[in-house]
C-alpha cells in the first residue's frame, strides 16, 4: 500500500507466515492493551473503547485472576512454612480481584463519558485512543529533554552553511507532541515500574499482567502512531509531487522534474493512442491528468468531458455526476 513504509521484511503478514505463532501473539497482545488503557487514559472514542473491547479486556483479567488462585494453592512458601491462618505472612492474597472491580467501575465511567459527549454535541473522534492521565509528567519530562536536544540542534546549525540558518526556528523544539511522548515512553515505563514493585512484594499474577501490558502498549501505540505518521507523509508526498509536476510543466530544473516531465510526455503519447485512458487517470490521479492536459491541448477536452460541470437544478446520481 502507498501509505505503508518500506519494509524489506515484508511486514507483519509475511513474518506471521514465517514465524509460527507471531500472528496469534500480536492478536493476544491487542487484548492486553484494553485493561491497562482503561486505567491510564480518559476520553476514549466511541469506536475505540467498545463493548467488545471491554469484554476482551475482562477476559484477560479473569484469566490472570484464575492464575492467581493457582499461585495461591501451589505457593512454594506455604509448602516450606505451612499455613497459620489469616495472619500468616506467607498466605498469597492476589490483588487481581480488586483490579477487576475497579476495571468495571472505570469502564462504566468511560462509557458514560462517551454517551454524554455524544448527546451534548461534543463528541471526540470515534477512533480516539484517549488522553493519558500521565500527560503532565510527559510534558515535564519532554521539557527537560528539549532543553538538551534544542542545544544540540543549535550547535549543529552553527556548523552547517549559513544558507540554512533561517530554518532553525522551524526545527525547534525537537520533541513537540506531548501525547505521543507520553504514550510511547511515560506510560510503558510507569507500568514497568509497577510491575517490578508487584514482583518485589510477591504479586506474581499482577507482575505478569503488567509485564505483558508493557509489551502490548509498545506494540499497539507504535503501530497506531506509525499509521498516523504515514497519513501525514502521504499528504506531504502529494505536495512534493505537485511541486515537481509544476516545475516540469514550467521548465524549472529541480530534483525529479526532468524525470517527471519525461513521464508526463510518455503518458500523454499513450493517451493520444488510447484517449479513454485519460479518464481513468483523471479519476485516480487528477493532478497528473491536469498536467497531461496542459502539455497536450488536444487531451484537455477529454479531461473536461470526463468531469462535466454541474449546474443548479441538475439531478445528481450516486457517483456525484449530473444526470
Amino acid at each position: 500500500m502507498r501509505n505503508q513504509p518500506r519494509d524489506v521484511t515484508g511486514g507483519d503478514q509475511v513474518l506471521s507466515g514465517i514465524i509460527p505463532g507471531l500472528g496469534l501473539m500480536n492478536y493476544i497482545l491487542g487484548w492486553f492493551t484494553v485493561p491497562i488503557e482503561v486505567f491510564l487514559r480518559r476520553d476514549f472514542g466511541e469506536r475505540y473503547f467498545t463493548r467488545a473491547n471491554f469484554f476482551a479486556g475482562l477476559i484477560v483479567l479473569v484469566i490472570f485472576r484464575f492464575a492467581s488462585s493457582l499461585v495461591g494453592i501451589f505457593n512454594p512458601l506455604t509448602w516450606l512454612f505451612g499455613s497459620r491462618g489469616g495472619d500468616d505472612p506467607y498466605v498469597y492474597v492476589s490483588w487481581m480481584g480488586t483490579v477487576i472491580e475497579y476495571y468495571f467501575y472505570l469502564s462504566i465511567i468511560h462509557f458514560l463519558r462517551i454517551w454524554w459527549n455524544d448527546i451534548t454535541g461534543r463528541p471526540v473522534h470515534s477512533y480516539s485512543s484517549g488522553r493519558s492521565w500521565l500527560r503532565p509528567i510527559g510534558w515535564f519530562l519532554m521539557g527537560i529533554l528539549n532543553r538538551f536536544l534544542n542545544a544540540v540542534v543549535r550547535l549543529l546549525f552553527k556548523i552547517i552553511p549559513k544558507t540554512n540558518q533561517d530554518r532553525l526556528p522551524g526545527a525547534l523544539p525537537v520533541l513537540r507532541d506531548v501525547d505521543i511522548f507520553t504514550e510511547r515512553f511515560v506510560e510503558p515505563f510507569t507500568v514497568f515500574v509497577f510491575a517490578i514493585m508487584c514482583a518485589q512484594i510477591g504479586q506474581t499474577s499482577m507482575f505478569f499482567w503488567l509485564f505483558f501490558s508493557v509489551m502490548a502498549l509498545n506494540f499497539s501505540t507504535g503501530a497506531r502512531h506509525q499509521a498516523q505518521r504515514s497519513y501525514v507523509l502521504d499528504i506531504r508526498d502529494q505536495l512534493i509531487d505537485a511541486k515537481i509536476i509544476n516545475d516540469a510543466l514550467r521548465g524549472i530544473d529541480s530534483p525529479g522534474s526532468e524525470r517527471m516531465e519525461q513521464f508526463i510526455k510518455e503518458t500523454a503519447r499513450e493517451a493520444e493512442r488510447t484517449p479513454e485512458i485519460i479518464q481513468v487517470i483523471e479519476k485516480t490521479h487528477p493532478t497528473l491528468a491536469d498536467a497531461i492536459a496542459a502539455m497536450n491541448p488536444q487531451l484537455k477536452k477529454s479531461v473536461q468531458r470526463s468531469n462535466p460541470p454541474i449546474f443548479p437544478g441538475d439531478s445528481i446520481n450516486t457517483n456525484g455526476e449530473a444526470i
